[in-house]
């Protein structure tokens, strides 16, 4: 059962990719005569379509809470742990708010993908290199400064439902360095969608969106202090096991 609807799954996954691709060159001609603000929210409408319909078609149930803690019209520091390939479109779409992410150099190479996700803000990071990350951290911090909001997952790599790792600290250069509300983002049941039987297979999954932490709180932390305490705080929630 599984094996069919994963084959079912991935051919409706290229079909939604072919039909975006329309989509893609009406943004191209849209974008030089719209608002820069403007433009965005309607990349990233588009985006949060995209993403809803490849979460929901693998059959699972998506339970959202404390979407209180956002306030509208702000930026965020997004900080989340790391489950599974399906975060990204999960946050993307059920947040309900638009989000770039800190990705990986090597989706830069990637047609299509690649100009979608410059589009919504994305950075594209080398982690081998210190001095590029620090540009990028910069680049990411201007960017929530001038309303927008990013994504980080400072595990570095996906847990596949092995326990949360360490944070890595230097990834809390971004809001240290933006002065930003950081708003801890709780992922539980991704990796059971693809990662658990490496086969779509139709699984409960939990967002939960944490109380933010004010740079107010954090001003006076270094980045270890900073990276165990909202580590903790997703532990917690994981730990907690609410709503699945």
């Amino acid at each position: 059962m599984h094996k069919l609807l994963s084959a079912i799954w991935v051919f409706c996954f290229l079909i939604l990719m072919l039909l975006c691709l329309p989509a893609y060159f009406v943004i191209i001609l849209l974008k030089p005569f719209m608002k820069r603000k403007k433009y965005h929210h309607f990349v990233s409408a588009v985006a949060r379509v995209w993403a809803q319909i490849v979460i929901l078609s693998t059959g699972s149930k998506i339970t959202v809470s404390g979407s209180e803690n956002l306030d509208a019209g702000s930026s965020f520091c997004f900080v989340s742990n790391h489950q599974g390939m399906l975060d990204i479109p999960l946050i993307m779409g059920f947040i309900h708010q638009p989000v770039g992410f800190i990705a990986k150099q090597e989706l830069f190479k990637i047609p299509v993908l690649s100009y979608w996700m410059r589009e919504l803000n994305c950075i594209f990071i080398d982690r081998k290199s210190a001095r590029h990350a620090i540009a990028c951290f910069e680049h990411g911090a201007k960017v929530i400064k001038s309303g927008y909001s990013i994504v980080i997952f400072p595990e570095g790599t996906r847990s596949k439902g092995k326990p949360m790792a360490d944070f890595h600290s230097g990834s809390f250069k971004l809001p240290q360095m933006a002065d930003a509300k950081i708003i801890p983002l709780c992922i539980d049941g991704t990796y059971r969608i693809f990662e658990q039987n490496k086969l779509i297979t139709p699984s409960k999954v939990r967002l939960q969106i944490l109380p933010a932490i004010s740079p107010d709180e954090y001003r006076n932390w270094d980045k270890q202090q900073l990276a165990r305490a909202v580590h903790d705080k997703i532990q917690q929630c994981l730990s907690s096991g609410a709503g699945i």
